[in-house]
């Protein structure tokens, strides 16, 4: 792997390169037309490198060799899962993180001995407890370290008084893993504290920076609750002008029309991929460290065309594909929030069937054992011209077990009908955030 010194100039190099390319002047955001009108545009700077593909700068994550192997097959995890809940919402605007799910599901594997079977459905590069621990370990200080500024982690085990201690080698392995937050307290009746502010609602509200204003579920007497945050907050490397923003049309899925608010920009240099039925452009953010790829349909084509082939492996394809071009981006400017219960029940057969062995095999050994209540996840994101806000918070609620040029062409990317995006580290690709856009 690379050495710090050049992991992080990578990206500078990069940032000057595309901070040069964009013109702000007001554009003309079309009105029944199917295309933007280009006519009287001042043009963008010239800079030689059109069609250029792109090398991406080396990832800032301290992973090993064997770490970083793991990073598509986590992708892979993350678009199952995405796709598994879509099936089931597809009309709705989604943004999930399944890398707080993966958190939530490592602590728990602390708990119930099946780090073999999370291991597999993870696509991590062994079989015990200590793989899963130093891979989230590392991704817990990476993340959040001084040049990847704009992300927060954080994990917490919640108890009622009234409920099963955990162990203390449990608490102090999750300490020193997850930077787990331990908490117990007397978890009183909703009719007495409302949510909003019960403990781990407050909790979820300082870790999110306020996104998120409650736990997905209270807990409540009897119960115990595993939780992680990921908060992100990242300004454009080129920002939108506010005073080009217009109201436009957005076609949903159904062909009807809603009219949302729309930024522009010509940009000389966007990272700027054509896959088979869509186009995608990734844009940089918080001086580069993080990319936020939004995948368009093709004209007639919908949001299926990009998620039917969507995996780790065309994920990669779109990351080392990706050219410089000279583009007009016009994006919605929106606010999704998100929420979704039962989500162990979206994950592999494999993994949930050894989990629930676990627990059984630790009520007939040990008498009291927590089994799953329910896993939830809540999540927001907000898109301005400024840059991008993203929360999520998941929850795992435990309940006892006894109770030289040629002229350049300009792309137009204009985002007026569904569309998917992602939030990924620029360097390694790990997906933070993935979600679609469908106008609702």
């Amino acid at each position: 792997m690379s050495s710090r010194c050049i992991s992080f100039l990578t990206p500078v190099l990069l940032l000057v390169l595309i901070l040069s390319s964009c013109d702000r002047t007001s554009l003309e955001l079309p009105g029944d037309e199917s295309q933007p009108n280009m006519e009287n545009e001042a043009p963008a700077p010239e800079t030689g490198n059109q069609g250029q593909k792109v090398k991406l700068p080396d990832t800032r994550l301290s992973l090993t060799t064997e770490q970083m192997r793991s990073i598509s097959p986590g992708n892979e995890f993350s678009f199952k899962l995405f796709n598994r809940i879509r099936e089931k919402r597809k009309s709705d605007s989604i943004i999930l993180s399944p890398l707080s799910v993966e958190f939530v599901l490592g602590m728990l594997c602390n708990y119930v001995d099946c780090a073999e079977d999370l291991c597999k459905m993870l696509g991590l590069d062994g079989k015990d407890i200590d793989v899963v621990n130093n891979y989230f370990q590392v991704l817990i200080g990476d993340l959040a370290k001084e040049d990847m500024a704009g992300l927060k982690l954080s994990n917490a085990i919640m108890r009622d008084q009234q409920a099963p201690l955990f162990k203390e080698e449990l608490i102090s392995t999750l300490n020193h893993y997850y930077n787990a937050d331990y908490s117990s307290f007397a978890a009183l009746p909703l009719s007495e504290l409302p949510v909003g502010e019960r403990p781990e609602d407050l909790w979820v509200k300082e870790k999110t920076d306020g996104m998120i204003d409650s736990a997905p579920i209270p807990v409540l007497e009897g119960e115990a609750a595993l939780f992680n945050t990921i908060c992100f907050k990242g300004e454009w490397v080129n920002k939108f002008v506010e005073e080009n923003t217009q109201d436009a049309e957005f076609y949903k899925a159904d062909k009807s029309k809603v009219y949302v608010k729309m930024m522009s920009q010509i940009c000389d240099s966007t990272l700027f991929y054509k896959g088979s039925g869509y186009a995608s452009i990734s844009l940089p953010m918080s001086d580069g460290a993080y990319l936020l790829t939004i995948m368009l349909p093709d004209e007639g084509q919908d949001i299926n065309t990009v998620l039917s082939g969507l995996n780790s492996d065309s994920w990669e394809t779109l990351r080392s594909g990706l050219s410089y071009e000279k583009t007009q981006i016009i994006l919605p400017k929106f606010k999704t929030t998100f929420s979704q219960y039962n989500l162990f029940n979206y994950l592999d057969e494999s993994f949930t069937t050894a989990f629930q062995d676990g627990i059984s095999r630790m009520s007939n050994n040990a008498g009291s054992a927590y089994s799953i209540k329910d896993m939830a996840q809540k999540a927001a994101f907000e898109i301005d011209e400024n840059g991008a806000k993203a929360a999520a918070v998941t929850e795992a609620l435990l309940i006892s077990s006894d109770g030289g040029s040629k002229p350049t062409e300009i792309k137009v990317f204009f985002a007026n009908h569904p569309f998917v995006y992602a939030l990924s580290e620029v360097g390694s690709g790990l997906i933070l955030f993935i979600g679609q856009y469908t106008g609702k």
